[in-house]
């Protein structure tokens, strides 16, 4: 089990199966063509795990924010195409989601061979969600899992709809890791902690410096969002964008900060220009009246970086600059190599800020997939496509009960010899504890850290904290079956109660 009741890969029989694996493959694309895969490969581990359980693989997603089905900028077809190039597996790719086509070749699938769906958001339903398009796929699959992390705070279809008409459910590879790499950021990161706040609107980040503030010993604030705190010190900004309405609410933040002792640090020094189309920037020590601060320049870059490097951990969220334009992304370059020589566990939360990790060949612990998705988990909020794969209470005893019935005798005997016993925190993991083991090399993504260099997202899961017990190296005394039905019988009512439906 990952959180409060949601499945992981491990807690599911996938042999046989028709599995919908919704993924996010919003990837860029620049003359018809993928121009960065690394959403595709993030997407692998989960992908080769399903495939080498014996899954029949049916993979969705959407790309962009068509308007109709005739946007065909915005096809998955190049998608299709990278990640059959990627994988060499034999990607079959279905033009209409609504067809009876799927349905039929489904039963050709198997472990070289898989479906993609044209992009979801082509039907108006993946939106609007009257039921077509769940109740359409639903009728083909016996499996949901959801692997697409950047989209979990959405509402859409494929992701709250469809869990509801498939009975299994479960969180991929990717989903796992995001929720372990963030969840240790927001509720015990080892300290002192350092957070980078970037990007252009401070509406976006407030939410969060209110929910991290006491766990956060030091505030970095650079890119646009920096001009409507120093306009709040009073600060001369000249043209940059800034957020008026929100001055007061800066000056309180620096006001509560101060109060707690937290240390808060704004640029010094600026590249400034016309405006975001110019090609050339002029550093200087403040802004201007008629220029624009658009990066951040190296005397702010290197008290940053000293700052940071007294932390344990470094959370980074939003670019320093317009990085887009390579007359503005000195400042986001030049602190992404810097983050990158550190020792510390430094994540990056996603959106702009992954997409410069990317570009700049950074080296992280963990890069999420999820701009919006990351915003909101850390915020605290709830995520929808997180509640829909939640097993219900009485699913979770329909499963224990169902687990304690049909296992043998035998069974019990073996899993207690062999020093997995029943598990209190996960009443059915049991039997898939008896499978054999994912074979790791055969999947993308063995490095212990992200280098967006040579491998975009490459992790190495740690599988021991998701639901399988260490097999024991002590040998165990032979003991009666009977013994052992009333241990298991014993940890049942232990199971802890999961927390009640809101």
């Amino acid at each position: 089990m990952l959180l409060n009741n949601i499945q992981t890969l491990k807690d599911i029989e996938f042999k046989n199966k028709r599995v919908f694996l919704r993924v996010d493959f919003n990837c860029p694309l620049k003359d018809g063509e993928v121009s960065d895969d690394t959403r595709i490969k993030a997407a692998l581990p989960t992908l080769n795990y399903l495939l080498q359980e014996g899954a029949k693989v049916v993979l969705g997603s959407h790309l962009g924010r068509p308007k109709n089905r005739k946007d065909i900028q915005f096809s998955l077809a190049p998608v299709a195409e990278t990640l059959q190039k990627l994988t060499d597996l034999d990607v079959i790719f279905v033009d209409d989601p609504l067809s009876d086509a799927p349905s039929a070749l489904v039963k050709t699938l198997n472990e070289s061979k898989v479906l993609l769906l044209e992009n979801l958001r082509f039907s108006t339903d993946e939106k609007e969600k009257t039921g077509k398009l769940a109740s359409k796929i639903g009728s083909y699959t016996d499996i949901y899992i959801n692997d697409a992390f950047g989209v979990c705070h959405r509402s859409d279809s494929s992701v709250v709809a469809f869990p509801e008409v498939v009975k299994e459910r479960a969180a991929g590879f990717l989903i796992e890791k995001e929720i372990q790499a963030l969840s240790q950021v927001k509720e015990e990161p080892k300290r002192p902690f350092g957070l980078i706040l970037g990007g252009a609107k401070v509406s976006d980040k407030l939410p969060m410096i209110d929910t991290l503030m006491e766990k956060t010993d030091v505030f970095v604030i650079g890119g646009a969002m920096a001009f409507t705190f120093l306009k709040a010190k009073s600060v001369p900004v000249g043209s940059s964008l800034v957020e008026d309405d929100l001055v007061h609410a800066c000056k309180s933040i620096i006001k509560r900060l101060e109060q707690r002792g937290k240390k808060l640090f704004l640029p010094e020094d600026f590249y400034v220009a016309d405006s975001i189309e110019d090609t050339k920037a002029t550093l200087s020590g403040f802004v201007p009246e008629s220029k624009m601060g658009l990066d951040v320049g190296p005397r702010t870059i290197d008290t940053y970086l000293k700052a940071l490097g007294e932390c344990e951990t470094v959370l980074w969220n939003g670019p320093m600059g317009v990085f887009e334009n390579p007359a503005f992304e000195s400042g986001t370059k030049s602190l992404c190599e810097g983050l990158s020589k550190m020792s510390s566990k430094r994540i990056v939360g996603g959106g702009d800020s992954a997409a410069a990790a990317v570009k700049f060949k950074g080296e992280f612990d963990h890069v999420s997939t999820g701009g919006g998705a990351s915003l909101a988990f850390l915020e605290g909020r709830n995520l929808p496509g997180l509640e829909a794969l939640r097993i219900k209470r009485k699913e979770l005893l329909e499963k224990t009960r169902y687990t304690l019935e049909t296992l043998s005798d035998e069974e019990l005997e073996q899993s207690e010899a062999e020093g997995r016993p029943f598990d209190k925190n996960s009443p059915y993991n049991l039997k898939s504890d008896v499978k054999k083991p994912y074979d790791s090399k055969k999947s993308f993504g063995s490095n212990q850290t992200f280098n967006a260099k040579e491998t975009g997202y490459g992790q190495k899961r740690d599988e021991s904290n998701f639901g399988s017990s260490t097999e024991s190296t002590q040998p165990k005394p032979p003991q009666t079956t009977q013994t052992i039905i009333n241990k298991t019988t014993i940890r049942r009512s232990a199971v802890k109660k999961p927390p009640e439906e809101s």
